[in-house]
């Protein structure tokens, strides 16, 4: 569902999606990668149809929030 090999915000809308079940769906993706060379990403499910300029704001903060939580440790 998910392409980790980019390292910037990643969105797929319906039929973009690679798996059948998801092709109603948005999959909204922010990669983040910690000093220490982990990587993860912040996922967000969705309807097609949703304000992405409301949601790709918190999603990226979160992400370098995780990041910089997971960077102090």
């Amino acid at each position: 569902i998910v392409n980790s090999d980019s390292m910037g915000i990643n969105i797929k809308i319906g039929q973009e999606n690679e798996l059948k079940v998801m092709k109603n769906c948005s999959v909204i993706t922010v990669p983040y990668e910690t000093s220490s060379g982990g990587v993860g990403a912040l996922t967000l499910f969705g309807p097609t149809r949703m304000e992405y300029d409301k949601v790709n704001p918190p999603l990226e903060n979160n992400s370098k929030k995780i990041k910089k939580n997971l960077d102090k440790k």
